[in-house]
């Protein structure tokens, strides 16, 4: 792939879970809401690794930003 395809590419992953982070943050809130912070708090696992592998796409793409 020529390095435009893989900097869309990556632009579109990063994306990707940016909006998984902000749905799983979401969720857990509501879960939270619902049920109690007990039973929702496991929710906040999710949005924290949604939100780690969201930071791991943003540096991976600025490091290959970088290197162009």
């Amino acid at each position: 792939m020529d390095s435009e395809r893989v900097a869309k590419v990556n632009k579109a992953a990063e994306r990707f879970w940016l909006l998984a982070t902000l749905a799983a943050a979401a969720a857990a809130v509501y879960a939270i809401i619902q049920d109690g912070w007990e039973e929702g708090k496991s929710m906040l696992i999710i949005c924290g690794l949604a939100a780690l592998w969201y930071g791991f796409r943003r540096s991976f793409r600025k490091r290959m930003e970088r290197n162009a």
